[in-house]
C-alpha cells in the first residue's frame, strides 16, 4: 500500500499542511515538528513526489550520494571529489550511508536522503546494471548518476577508466620481465573491481598468459596480508611461483608489501608489487609503490556536472525522455607512477 502524506500526518500528530510545509522546506515550522514530521517520513518510507516539491519551492541546491563506509580511500576520495564540485557549482553534498551492498540498504540510504528534499542523488556502491535500471524505474523524478556500475544504454555512469589503468600495471611488470604474475583483487560485484581483473586478464592474454593465482581481499590491508602470507607459504613448498602481485588498490598493497617484507622476499628482486588508487602514503610505502594514479577531483567534476545536467533535463520537463536523451557513459583518464616496488 502506498503511504500517504495524510499517513505522515496522523503518525507525527500534525496536520496535513504542516507535513506539506515540511516536505517543501519552509520556515515557519518549528525545528521540533520538523524533527517529528521527518522522523515520521523515515518511519513510513514516504517519499515526497519531487515535481510537487519543485512547483511549491525553489530548489533546494542539495545533491545526496549513497556510498559505504568511508574508510576506504577511493571511496572517501571520490566523496571528496563530489563535494568539492558540488560546492563549486553552489550545492550542498549529504551523506547516506549504506550499512552493505545491497539494494534493500540503497533503498533505505535513498529515503532517507529523499525525505531531506535533496534534488538528485549519485549512487557510489556496487550495483549490478540490472538493479541500477530498476532503481532509475523505481524513482523516475530522482536523477540518478551511477560511479560503481558497469556501462548500460539506460543509465549514466562516470568511473575511472579502471580497465585501462589495471593493464598500464601489467603491462608494466611484463616489461620487467615479470611472467608469473599473482592476482590481488577486491570483491568481484565491485563494477570497478571486475573491470581492473579485466585490464589485467587482457594484458596478459595479449602474452600469452595467464595469472599463477589470485585471491579476494575485499580492499583490506589485512585481509591481503593475510592472504598473501598463505600464498608465499604455497611458494615455499614449490606448488606456485610468483615474480609480481597486481593489487587492485593501494590499501591492500600495503598488506602485500608487509607480508613479502615479514617473509624476507625482497622487492623488486624477488617479486614486483603494483598497486592503483596513488594514495598520498604511497610513495612512502617500503618500498615505494608502483601504482595507477586516479583523478579523484577530476572525477567527482564529471560526476556532478553530469548529475546536473540530468536535473537540467527535468526542469525543462523532459521527465519522461530523461533516460533515453541523457544516458551516457564516461571514463576518467589514469596514469602509471613507477616507483621502487617494480623497479
Amino acid at each position: 500500500m502506498k503511504v500517504t502524506f495524510k499517513d505522515v500526518a496522523r503518525l507525527a500528530g500534525v496536520s496535513t499542511q504542516t507535513v506539506s510545509r515540511v516536505t517543501h522546506n519552509a520556515r515557519n515550522v518549528s525545528e521540533k515538528t520538523r524533527q517529528r514530521v521527518q522522523d515520521a517520513i523515515r518511519q513510513l518510507g514516504y517519499i515526497p513526489s519531487k515535481s510537487a516539491q519543485l512547483l511549491g519551492r525553489n530548489q533546494s541546491r542539495t545533491i545526496g550520494l549513497v556510498t559505504l563506509d568511508l574508510i576506504h580511500y577511493g571511496a572517501a576520495m571520490q566523496a571528496a571529489g563530489i563535494r568539492r564540485a558540488a560546492r563549486e557549482k553552489g550545492y550542498g553534498l549529504l551523506l547516506g550511508v549504506a550499512e552493505e551492498t545491497t539494494v534493500e540498504s540503497i533503498h533505505e540510504a535513498l529515503k532517507d536522503l529523499m525525505a531531506q528534499q535533496i534534488d538528485a542523488v549519485i549512487i557510489n556502491i556496487a550495483i549490478t546494471s540490472e538493479h541500477a535500471v530498476s532503481l532509475t524505474q523505481q524513482y523516475p523524478d530522482l536523477p540518478i548518476v551511477f560511479s560503481d556500475t558497469e556501462p548500460a544504454p539506460e543509465l549514466v555512469t562516470v568511473m575511472s577508466d579502471h580497465c585501462r589503468g589495471a593493464a598500464m600495471a601489467a603491462q608494466h611488470l611484463l616489461a620487467n620481465s615479470r611472467r608469473r604474475i599473482f592476482f590481488v583483487h577486491g570483491p568481484l560485484d565491485s563494477a570497478a573491481a571486475r573491470l581492473r581483473r579485466e585490464g589485467w586478464l587482457q594484458a596478459l592474454a595479449r602474452e600469452g598468459l595467464k595469472p599463477v593465482g589470485e585471491c579476494v581481499a575485499n580492499w583490506s590491508g589485512g585481509q591481503a596480508f593475510r592472504l598473501t602470507s598463505q600464498m608465499l607459504q604455497k611458494r615455499d613448498d614449490g606448488t606456485v611461483e610468483v615474480d609480481g602481485i597486481l593489487c587492485a588498490s593501494d590499501q591492500m598493497a600495503l598488506g602485500v608489501l608487509k607480508a613479502l617484507n615479514t617473509n624476507n622476499v625482497n622487492i623488486p628482486g624477488e617479486i614486483a608489487v603494483s598497486g592503483f588508487d596513488d594514495t598520498p602514503d604511497s610513495a612512502l610505502y617500503q618500498p615505494a609503490l608502483t601504482t595507477i594514479r586516479q583523478d579523484f577531483f577530476r572525477l567527482g567534476k564529471l560526476i556532478v556536472e553530469s548529475l546536473l545536467a540530468l536535473l537540467n533535463e527535468q526542469s525543462n520537463g523532459n521527465t519522461p525522455e530523461l533516460i533515453t536523451r541523457m544516458a551516457l557513459t564516461k571514463n576518467v583518464e589514469v596514469s602509471l607512477v613507477v616507483r621502487e616496488s617494480t623497479e
